[in-house]
């Protein structure tokens, strides 16, 4: 975390309980936005639904979160703070 390695994010959400592969890529995300929040985005159903409103043409967000790719969240998060500010 230390070094604002955002596959970090991807590491923590996938989890295996009795055998079965899970992703809690939602939990993933504010755990670390917990610990260092300019550096690690939220991400989840209400962050989803807002990015969906400020879509643009040029601004693809990806809606199966089981493969979202953190760096790109993150990216995608500063295009929304500069514009939306």
């Amino acid at each position: 975390m230390a070094r604002n390695d955002v596959s970090l994010v991807n590491e923590i959400a996938k989890v295996e309980i009795s055998g079965k592969q899970f992703n809690f890529y939602s939990f993933a995300t504010k755990y670390c936005s917990h610990h260092k929040p300019k550096d690690y985005p939220i991400y989840d159903n209400y962050v989803d639904r807002l990015l969906m409103a400020f879509k643009k043409p040029y601004f693809c967000v990806n809606k199966n979160p089981q493969s979202t790719d953190a760096g790109a969240l993150l990216q995608k998060s500063k295009i929304i703070w500069t514009n939306y500010k």
